[in-house]
């Protein structure tokens, strides 16, 4: 058995995805049999430090990026008796100001970030109330 060495090959990849990967050994013309193959899901973090305020333009939201491959962030709203979630918008910024909103409503916001071949999970939800005391009488 002193013949056979072990190879370890690392391989690194920035472009996020779901790969299958297969492994066999070779010599020659000779190949053995794949081993039983396992998927590897690449994930980014999602976004952190997210926060919604109520404001008399409507309620603004903001947060930290937690990595440089995503290629913006979804904003998704649902009102508090609501059982879905909506795509409000996509955005490359860190904030995001959602002024379609109605006076004594109750709001819960949440946060992707994705890429062309990803995504992140999403933010922890913040839930806000736009109130009578945001509109500076």
């Amino acid at each position: 058995m002193d013949h056979l060495k072990r190879q370890i090959t690392l391989i690194l990849d920035s472009s996020r995805g779901i790969y299958i990967y297969q492994i066999c050994a070779y010599a020659g013309d000779q190949k053995s049999t794949y081993i039983p193959s396992d998927t590897i899901m690449t994930v980014f973090p999602a976004p952190y430090n997210f926060s919604a305020e109520s404001l008399s333009s409507g309620i603004v939201l903001t947060w930290d990026d937690s990595t440089a491959f995503e290629e913006s962030f979804q904003v998704e709203r649902k009102s508090i008796s609501s059982n879905t979630f909506t795509i409000l918008d996509s955005t490359q910024a860190n904030t995001y100001l959602d002024s379609v909103i109605a006076l004594g409503s109750q709001y819960i916001y949440r946060v992707s970030a994705f890429s062309n071949y990803n995504s992140s999970n999403y933010t922890a939800p913040a839930l806000v109330k736009y109130g009578q005391d945001c509109l500076d009488v």
